[in-house]
């Protein structure tokens, strides 16, 4: 009788497998034939214009020329007026010309561009030595010697 029981156990419990294992692949299978809900999407804000482009990294070429244009801009821009000689100085040349009169306040803000060209792009001008003094003439800063001042010496001509 034990023996009969313990068969009948084994049964019981096989049939309650082969019904889970049935389950289990009906379950399965019609997952992958059933209709899926449709997500629901966050609203997306409209789009007026595309998105902005990353600009690529500036050359060196474009580098200097955009720093020729900032001394010019900053320069030309400056009417060079002054009330007496010590409001003018000169300008070091090499980035676009060979230097010139003008006042401090502007001088003022180009030393920095002058020197970012000079260290970044190197001085494109080769200018001669010379001598150039500023003055203010008429309210505006020049070049020269000032009127009364002579003339400067020269130097000796090699013979």
């Amino acid at each position: 009788m034990k023996r009969g029981r313990i068969i009948m156990s084994i049964m019981s419990i096989m049939s309650n497998m082969s019904i889970m294992f049935v389950l289990v692949v009906l379950s399965c299978s019609r997952g992958a034939d059933a209709p899926k809900e449709p997500v629901a999407t966050p609203p997306q804000p409209p789009v007026d214009s595309p998105p902005a482009m990353v600009p690529a990294p500036e050359t060196d070429d474009q580098r200097c020329a955009r720093l020729i244009r900032e001394y010019q801009a900053v320069r030309d821009g400056s009417p060079g007026a002054c009330g007496t000689d010590d409001d003018c100085v000169i300008l070091p040349g090499g980035v676009d010309d060979c230097g010139r009169a003008l006042d401090k306040k502007t001088a003022e803000l180009l030393e920095p561009l002058y020197r970012t060209f000079r260290d970044s792009c190197g001085l494109t001008r080769r200018c001669a030595p010379r001598v150039a003094v500023p003055y203010c003439r008429e309210g505006r800063c020049v070049e020269g010697r000032p009127p009364g001042a002579g003339e400067l010496p020269r130097p000796p001509r090699p013979r």
